[in-house]
């Protein structure tokens, strides 16, 4: 069994080097390594560049800057392994026998393994316990994440946490939205609900650098928050349409409400007072995303009241004098 492993790089001079090697100190030999440099200007294209020069399992294509979903949709689109693996830049491998754990038990449409998280400059890694509470083996990806769901209701869509078989991502046609962030959110559920099988792999073999400057994540801005909002609504629009398990249904929607409460925490991130009044808007245009939460928890009860009763506005600055309060 061979993997691909696609590494979309974008200044990451600082990160590449530990991202590629934990892929080249696997024991497991039978892989390739695409890096898909996006227009770097920092050094890192001539490094992946000298890396492939040096190993053969190392292929590198150089794209113009076209973020981080056409990378990973040109890397995929030239792989040749049985299963995908997404790995990003500044992220590496804890565990140098992740992919012989994988290939063990690679019999599935997706395979989902753990992971842990850092925050970048502390080195202390987190275990996040993902998998914790799952079984080993799924006959359909609905079932699993009626699971997931339930062990996690704020289930993560991370891209990163699986193996994809190859043959089943190109049937049906899956594809990262380009020119949006936040790209696992419009992606990773539909791949899921189409697997007609997931396995599980209940182990912490992949390390997510959070908080690093410059990275999608970390930089919240107006067009963070408008691809999210729209992604959420498309999110809906397919669960709606597609997603006919009534409990499966009602556990996506909430997870989708919980996306949208997290909004109106972030707004206080937003510094300059126009862009958080025109954010705000925004999220009050789509506050019919809330009710799926407001009977989860008096929480969010009183949270779905006080939209209606005071208004979005004043409703994110209250969550942002609370936020301060809790730092």
């Amino acid at each position: 069994m061979k993997f691909s492993i696609v590494v979309p790089v974008y200044n990451v001079r600082k990160y590449i080097d530990k991202c590629i090697d934990s892929i080249l100190k696997q024991t497991y030999a039978n892989y390739e390594v695409i890096l898909v440099d996006d227009g770097s200007t920092d050094g890192s294209a001539e490094l992946c560049d000298i890396y492939a020069h040096e190993n053969k399992k190392i292929k590198v294509i150089h794209i113009s800057n076209s973020g981080l979903s056409a990378a990973r949709n040109k890397g995929i689109s030239i792989s040749s392994g049985e299963y995908i693996i997404l790995l990003d830049s500044d992220d590496w491998f804890i565990d140098n026998s992740v992919l012989e754990k994988i290939a063990n038990i690679a019999t599935s449409d997706v395979v989902m393994f753990d992971m842990c998280e850092i925050v970048d400059g502390t080195g202390i890694l987190k275990k996040l316990k993902l998998t914790e509470n799952l079984r080993k083996n799924y006959s359909s990806g609905e079932i699993f994440l009626e699971d997931a769901l339930s062990v996690n209701p704020n289930y993560r869509w991370y891209a990163c946490i699986y193996a994809y078989k190859r043959s089943f991502w190109l049937e049906n046609g899956f594809e990262y939205p380009v020119g949006y962030k936040y790209e696992d959110l419009g992606t990773t559920y539909k791949v899921l609900l189409k697997a007609k099988s997931v396995n599980v792999l209940n182990e912490n073999v992949y390390a997510y650098r959070r908080l690093r400057n410059g990275s999608i994540t970390s930089n919240i801005d107006v067009k963070a928050i408008e691809d999210r909002l729209f992604l959420e609504k498309e999110f809906e629009k397919y669960v709606l349409r597609n997603v006919h398990l009534s409990e499966l249904k009602q556990k996506l929607l909430l997870n989708i409400s919980f996306a949208y409460y997290e909004l109106l925490i972030k707004v206080s991130d937003i510094k300059k007072k126009k862009e958080q009044k025109y954010v705000i808007s925004l999220i009050e245009k789509n506050k019919h995303l809330a009710k799926y939460a407001r009977k989860y928890s008096k929480k969010y009860m009183i949270i779905y009241e006080l939209i209606s009763l005071i208004g979005m506005y004043n409703v994110a600055k209250l969550l942002e004098i609370r936020k301060k309060i809790r730092k």
